[in-house]
């Protein structure tokens, strides 16, 4: 199995800044992010049992892997308040275009929101009564304007994403430069799952890990300086979770775990 490990060379860190805040979340961010060494602790008590909390390891690689027994998933457009203690985890759901507007199809609580296509794509989450549904589109043609008015009928919610796991099998890309990943997955057992992996890989590798790790679908969210995000700990206080930068203000859709 491919494993990328850290750069040789590392930018500085205000050279990095500069160069994070000067790009865009779509292509993914390939700019300097901290080694592992620098991050925080992987792991803080969840303050509830419906959240799991754990560090696991695929390939000698750490990854932190955020469960829910109980799914109560859902996607939002409006920045989720770190003091709603109904909240459990709020993370950056799929890419945002350089005119801060999020990138593919989007349905929200069963209204289209936004009609444009992001070409090439082969994956979606839909998001209903709490349950997460990580489709193959056969690169967004599948996402007709009946498909959509079919997720909207349901009162359904719909993201555009690159698909990186289906049915167990990792999928292919084109080579490109090793960063920090996180996904959204559905694990065998039929639980949802954030993933976060502490060292840099491309989609392949990723993809791979994450089968390791007991994927059966998994989804490609953005990350790069557009990574922050978080989860309630044991205290009740969020514990933040990927790289803060400026950015985050500019994210346009969420990813949240509810009670």
């Amino acid at each position: 199995m491919y494993h990328v490990g850290m750069p040789k060379r590392l930018l500085t860190l205000a050279a990095a800044i500069a160069l994070l805040g000067a790009s865009c979340s779509s292509p993914p961010a390939t700019g300097y992010l901290p080694p592992p060494a620098e991050q925080p602790p992987l792991v803080a008590p969840a303050r509830e049992q419906n959240l799991i909390v754990e560090e696991r390891t695929a390939s000698s690689s750490r990854f932190l892997v955020i469960r829910q027994k109980e799914p109560q998933v859902k996607l939002a457009l409006i920045r989720p308040d770190e003091n709603d203690p109904d909240i459990l985890l709020s993370v950056p759901g799929t890419y945002t275009s350089p005119q801060d507007t999020i990138e593919g199809y989007v349905v929200l609580d069963g209204q289209i929101v936004q009609q444009k296509e992001r070409q090439g794509w082969d994956g979606a989450i839909a998001f209903k009564d709490g349950g997460v549904d990580i489709r193959q589109t056969n690169r967004g043609r599948a996402l007709t304007k009946e498909a959509l008015a079919d997720i909207a009928a349901q009162g359904a919610s719909l993201i555009q994403v690159h698909l990186l796991v289906k049915d167990g099998t990792p999928q292919h890309f084109k080579e490109q430069p090793p960063t920090l990943r996180r996904a959204l997955a559905v694990m065998k057992d039929g639980t949802p799952a954030v993933i976060e992996s502490r060292d840099f890989f491309d989609l392949n590798a990723f993809a791979a890990l994450l089968v390791e790790l007991g994927a059966r679908d998994a989804a490609n969210l953005d990350m790069g300086s557009w990574s922050a995000g978080w989860y309630r700990g044991g205290d009740g206080r969020p514990v933040p979770i990927g790289y803060p930068h400026e950015n985050a203000k500019r994210q346009t859709n969420w990813i949240v775990f509810g009670e």
